[in-house]
């Protein structure tokens, strides 16, 4: 039961609300960057090339392959889902509709908008406490694991 026309409040930008396909797409880009500059998918901006061919693979996935948007939803919370690639899930398509778990949807946009309204204020709150110009150290993240590890840790749980 997807509901297409319901609109939510962006978790970057007050006055914009999005469709659930350009939510997921913020959230994505939430995973990636922590925290997003206003309209950063106007033209012009951070973020537009990015947000658009994100957005064509959003809608492709859930479109052409028939993967419920609050599957993928699910997908990208729980997995921190930073990018998004039309031919992995292609060839995995039956095991992504197979393995993938409902989210409920405003339950995962409060969440994103939560998580990015705690990183900007984290990110202020450092800002504040330093002097000068200094700015974080890159974190040696772990490496993320393909859609196809992924699927194959769903299949033997099942």
């Amino acid at each position: 039961m997807t509901i297409k026309k319901t609109k939510y409040q962006s978790p970057s930008t007050e006055k914009v609300q999005h469709d659930l396909n350009n939510f997921v797409v913020e959230a994505i880009l939430i995973n990636r960057f922590g925290q997003l500059p206003p309209g950063s998918w106007r033209k012009g901006q951070a973020n537009a090339k990015e947000w658009g061919r994100l957005l064509t693979c959003v809608r492709r996935i859930t479109g052409t392959l028939g993967v419920k948007i609050e599957q993928l939803a699910w997908f990208i919370k729980f997995y921190k889902v930073a990018d998004l690639n039309y031919k992995d899930f292609g060839l995995l398509r039956w095991k992504v509709q197979k393995y993938f778990k409902w989210v409920n949807v405003d339950q995962f946009v409060a969440y994103y908008r939560e998580f990015h309204s705690q990183n900007v204020a984290q990110n202020s709150n450092y800002v504040e406490k330093t002097t000068g110009y200094k700015t974080k150290e890159a974190s040696a993240a772990p490496s993320r694991k393909s859609l196809s590890d992924i699927l194959k840790e769903l299949e033997n749980d099942d």
